[in-house]
């Protein structure tokens, strides 16, 4: 009984920010990153207004190759605790928000261009196996590409479809406590 107390206690006192930071590392940087992502927004870019739950978002207003988009995301800076990057999508909620925004087909942060089939995000954001191949968050037929369709977008119907990494399309980015990392989708 007083173990489900103490319990209940320290999820109250995380929920009202009086438990100090986890800590994770972070490979990208060699040292220590929080683990929570709820990024403090005065450490966000200006340009990252749009907000839902934990992250910040903003949409490019330019339209660029995947690899360029994913460059240009990452390098809106800070460079911790919170980080930018293309965003990644945690759960069927999460994209209905995001293609809420404005309903364009827009570059997100997964891609198989390490292995074909296996798609990952561009951070080590724990999304629990999100999306699986036989999601219905992918669109009819999709991933339909093989080698020459590696990069994957939200399209303008909310579904994931993969395209090829040249095409140039506007993009998602986010701001939250998961660094880009370039291991996870550069061969």
């Amino acid at each position: 009984m007083k173990l489900a107390a103490l319990a209940l206690l320290a999820g109250c006192s995380r929920f009202y920010g009086l438990d100090p930071p986890e800590l994770r590392a972070d490979s990208s940087r060699g040292d220590d990153a929080r683990a929570d992502a709820a990024p403090d927004p005065s450490l966000c870019p200006s340009s990252y207004t749009l907000v839902d739950g934990q992250s910040r978002y903003r949409l490019s207003a330019n339209k660029a190759r995947w690899v360029v988009a994913a460059l240009t995301c990452a390098s809106d800076g800070p460079t911790g605790p919170t980080y930018t990057h293309l965003v990644v999508i945690g759960n069927d909620t999460e994209r209905a928000f995001v293609h809420s925004l404005d309903g364009t087909s827009r570059w997100i942060g997964l891609s198989d261009r390490l292995s074909e089939t296996q798609f990952r995000w561009n951070t080590n954001e724990p999304v629990n196996g999100y999306p699986s191949l036989t999601s219905v968050a992918w669109g009819a037929n999709e991933p339909s590409g093989g080698p020459d369709e590696n990069c994957v977008a939200l399209n303008d119907t909310g579904s994931f479809i993969d395209a090829s990494c040249d095409v140039e399309d506007p993009f998602v980015c986010e701001c939250d406590g998961y660094a880009d990392d370039a291991g996870r989708y550069t061969p």
